[in-house]
């Protein structure tokens, strides 16, 4: 309960950060982002049928900035009672069994090839591709001003048959977007 409190509040402090005058880079921010999803968003118990004991963060790039620092996050740490793992992938069969897919700005060719695959899975994608909730994504990361801001695509979380905390809404701009 402690750790999703400080969580939680490292969360919100990572959003109003430029505020505060805290010293956290975009990445970071992304990452705690990335990280808090496995706690904010519901997935169906289906989700978890190749792998009941973890939640796997997927990502074609491991090596980016962000997935190494995600990495060290989600190191020995658990959501709902599932080990937090982080999986490299190579191509729509390897999605199989991945809860949350972060594709960078610079994937976007590649989760537009991918994207038909993803209709009938329960698989949470999030970018910092700009507008990527109105164009097929769920949850899109991008810089507002001097701020980093969530746009969230409700549409796409219910046709996964996946549901965003009340919280986690609060901190987002919610958007239509059709494909």
């Amino acid at each position: 309960m402690l750790r999703g409190t400080l969580t939680w509040f490292f969360l919100l402090i990572a959003t109003i950060q430029p505020v505060l005058g805290a010293e956290f880079t975009e990445d970071q921010i992304k990452a705690v982002y990335l990280f808090n999803f496995a706690e904010f968003i519901r997935w169906p118990d289906s989700a978890f049928s190749e792998h009941p004991e973890a939640f796997h963060f997927c990502a074609l790039n491991e090596q980016s900035p962000i997935i190494i620092i995600l990495k060290k996050i989600i190191h020995g740490e658990t959501a709902r009672g599932r080990k937090l793992v982080f999986r490299k992938i190579n191509d729509t069969d390897d999605l199989k069994g991945c809860q949350l897919w972060y594709i960078q700005a610079n994937e976007q060719a590649k989760f537009t090839k991918f994207f038909p695959k993803l209709k009938a899975r329960n698989i949470l994608t999030v970018s910092d591709i700009e507008k990527f909730s109105e164009h097929g994504g769920m949850i899109g990361i991008t810089r507002q001003s001097k701020n980093l801001h969530l746009f969230i695509n409700i549409q796409h979380l219910k046709q996964a048959g996946l549901k965003a905390s009340a919280k986690l809404l609060r901190l987002a701009t919610i958007v239509d977007g059709g494909e």
